[in-house]
């Protein structure tokens, strides 16, 4: 059986780049462009290009300003933004915390009652 193989997953498109791209999508009668001319013109995929504009468009009815190159409407989702969600003290004390639980549910039972933990539902 072999690997599956996973697409790492590029940055988040930058701002000016999501302005541009939607800056194309809202240009007025003949200007306006289709997704393969917006890719082709921004170098960005198509269905990213795609995703930053369904992004905004829900953005817009959210915040019920109707101008896509709103600041709040470019945003990238809250997923894809870069810096820590929590401080890296919390994240050392989670992964402590986390292999402790590891290595007390790997005990037998006798070292668990010897450790002073009654944890019955470790295997």
């Amino acid at each position: 059986m072999s690997a599956i193989q996973v697409k790492p997953r590029g940055g988040t498109t930058s701002m000016s780049k999501r302005g541009q791209i939607l800056a194309y999508t809202t240009l007025p009668g003949p200007w306006k462009m289709m997704i393969q001319e917006i890719s082709k013109e921004t170098g960005v995929l198509k269905s990213t290009c795609s995703n930053i504009i369904r992004e905004s468009k829900r953005h817009s009815l959210e915040s019920g300003n109707s101008d896509l190159c709103a600041m709040e409407n470019l945003a990238p989702k809250s997923n894809c933004q870069k810096g820590l969600v929590i401080a890296k003290k919390d994240k050392e004390y989670l992964v402590e915390v986390t292999l402790s639980d590891i290595a007390h549910c790997q005990m037998p039972y006798r070292d668990l009652a010897v450790a002073g933990n009654s944890f019955s539902s470790c295997t």
